[in-house]
């Protein structure tokens, strides 16, 4: 059965669209990349409390679907385009609502879902089996509270059998985490994506509830076992970390098979030492640990296999990390504890640097950073070398950008060549530096001057099927101007086209001055049979700045956007300012100008917000760098 025909736009209302077992809503084609893809649009937000049993969190969704349903072949918008914020930071929206309890799948095929403030997708605690296939789920970001934010959100239960989240040839962009949820019995499954490089947490992340403890001690004589590389523990309450250590560390001399309980400690601590040694200590903990033990922060889950997917975000040594997962339940049976539990990150390929063990340990001594991390610790660290049944991490690419190539058991990302050309001939350049690769300096053109994006996919291969997402960031007038602000919404979501074709010739013209930034992302869309299916192997996003001269000479434009949404007539006294080299040249009431991106005109030859000083004066002109800053004024 076939359900295409709700409506294209739906109201601030309560409006749930139901997709019950055995149905497939959507279109039969043609699929979310293709032109004509049917787009479902709502301005739905509807109140939630975190922990409320008042404000349940299906009432966020405009979908829910029961196991055994399928929605396929559908672009879904939701209300939050941008990044949710602190105006009314309780009402929440999201994308599809996964609930039931039957083994049966729930599929989600060729799908867009984007523009969502707590989740693209949910999966409830009771569903058993989820598929998550060649979909692009993106614009779903914010941080005004905890809970939000998630590209999926994967809740799980302890059930009998572990549940099975498959999530395949999808691309992940511009959200706060791609993929997160919890760590009870679900295996993740997760192979051919391609996660961009807007995110603001880790990529993939899981989350335990850390109500672990030691068990019984599993001593022969004064020796662990040789088939155990870490110390057995059990569910509680009021436990906090596990223990880890190699085979030759001697136990506890009052361990006589009797249980031992850890003692809770700090979430965090210092590790020091060299290859070969990690300590911890936690304040107040009678039983410090010793050489090559560390603490287990979380513990939970059955299964986690990343494989032969894109990592564009490039972590710096001690800062955070692509993924951040749970060590694997081995042996509390009550939670389908089972030793074959495991964790396999491999043939991926990270944008992140392979850093040395003794870098992270060195550099970050909580050894917290990397690629990958297992219950908050560094995948590479020597505390995993004797685990390599439970923590798997083979075949990685490192340091990727693109023009590199990657190992052959990686999966090489699809790469642009592009040009901005006035007819056959490239536009000229500037004397500012570009952040665009291949291009040592930024183009530029003449305000109301039309010019082209030519654009190919490259690493394609020649069966490839190139399709070209483009964000050309106009200006959107606004009406009354305020201030000297003319236009707002420079990320102007709606304005996002696809193109597709081996080469593409786009035309843009901007009618105001300014820098501007076109982004595009592309990838291979083409079918490759049963067995490979499809394949995007999605391109990092170009960030292609133009700058577009006015007819005026010493002109200052720049976009400002704020975060607080209130009629113009109501002014609030904080004002957003700009100073040029302490000059306050530029002044304007939060509550004017609009809630979107604001470009600003400045005449520097005019007088400064003063009204007296000439603006040109606070120049310097010796060499001193100058400086444009911009504040809060309260």
């Amino acid at each position: 059965m076939l359900r295409p025909n709700w409506s294209r736009f739906l109201s601030n209302t309560y409006s749930i669209l139901d997709c019950f077992k055995r149905v497939t809503c959507g279109a039969i084609s043609p699929k979310w990349w293709e032109a004509g893809c049917p787009l479902i649009s709502t301005n739905l937000t509807t109140e939630y409390h975190v922990n409320n049993s008042a404000f349940p969190i299906r009432n966020l969704y405009l979908f829910e679907m029961a196991t055994g349903s399928t929605i396929q072949n559908l672009r879904i918008r939701g209300a939050s385009l941008d990044h949710k914020d602190f105006n009314d930071p309780d009402f929440l929206c999201g994308g599809i609502y996964v609930k039931g309890s039957s083994n049966t799948a729930a599929n989600i095929l060729n799908c867009e879902i984007f523009g969502f403030s707590q989740a693209g997708i949910w999966k409830n605690y009771d569903t058993d089996l989820l598929n998550i296939e060649n979909c692009y789920i993106h614009k779903v970001k914010g941080r005004s509270k905890y809970g939000i934010g998630y590209g999926v959100w994967l809740m799980s239960e302890q059930s009998p059998i572990a549940q099975v989240v498959n999530i395949t040839n999808t691309i992940f962009d511009d959200c706060k985490a791609a993929i997160d949820g919890q760590a009870n019995i679900v295996n993740w499954n997760i192979n051919n994506c391609t996660l961009s490089e807007c995110f603001q947490s880790e990529d993939i992340n899981t989350h335990n509830d850390n109500r672990f403890e030691m068990a019984d001690c599993p001593c022969s004589g004064a020796q662990l076992p040789s088939y155990l590389n870490h110390w057995p523990y059990s569910y509680s309450t009021g436990a906090f970390y596990g223990k880890y250590w190699s085979s030759a560390i001697t136990c506890m001399p009052d361990c006589q098979g009797s249980p031992f309980n850890s003692t809770p400690g700090q979430g965090f601590g210092n590790l020091t030492g060299g290859a070969n040694l990690a300590y911890y200590t936690a304040p107040g903990n009678t039983d410090p640990l010793g050489a090559n033990e560390i603490p287990i922060h979380d513990v939970g889950g059955s299964v986690t296999s990343i494989q032969n997917s894109i990592f564009h975000k490039k972590w710096k040594l001690g800062k955070n990390g692509n993924i951040n997962l749970s060590y694997p339940n081995l042996d509390d049976v009550n939670r389908n504890g089972n030793s074959a539990n495991h964790v396999n990150i491999s043939n991926n390929t990270f944008a992140t640097e392979l850093f040395e063990k003794t870098e992270v340990l060195t550099t970050d001594p909580y050894n917290n950073s990397g690629y990958a991390k297992i219950a908050n610790n560094y995948i590479e660290a020597d505390i995993w070398a004797n685990d390599d049944d439970h923590i798997k991490f083979d075949g990685n690419s490192f340091s990727y950008q693109p023009g590199t190539s990657v190992v052959s058991t990686a999966p090489q990302p699809h790469e642009l060549a592009l040009e901005l050309k006035a007819g056959t001939t490239a536009l000229p350049t500037s004397y500012s530096l570009s952040p665009l690769e291949g291009h040592k300096y930024i183009q530029y053109v003449d305000v109301n001057t039309a010019f082209n994006l030519e654009a190919s996919l490259t690493n394609a291969g020649g069966s490839a099927e190139s399709y070209y997402i483009i964000r050309p960031n106009p200006n959107k007038n606004i009406s009354p101007i305020v201030n000297n602000v003319i236009s707002n919404e420079n990320y102007f979501f709606d304005s996002e086209e696809r193109l597709n074709g081996t080469t593409i010739t786009k035309s843009f013209t901007y009618n105001k001055p300014g820098l501007y930034g076109i982004d595009l992302m592309g990838f291979d869309a083409h079918y490759y049979g049963t067995t490979d299916k499809y394949n995007f192997r999605a391109s990092s996003w170009q960030h292609i700045p133009v700058i577009v001269k006015g007819t005026q000479e010493q002109m200052l434009y720049f976009n400002i956007k704020d975060s607080y949404h209130i009629a113009v007539t109501n002014p609030t006294g904080v004002k957003k300012q700009a100073y040029l080299n302490k000059l306050l040249i530029w002044e304007e009431d939060i509550a004017e100008g609009g809630d979107g991106w604001e470009l600003v005109e400045i005449d520097l030859t005019g007088l400064a917000a003063n009204g007296t000083t000439n603006i040109l004066d606070s120049i310097h002109t010796d060499g001193t760098e100058n400086t444009l800053s911009f504040s809060i004024f309260l």
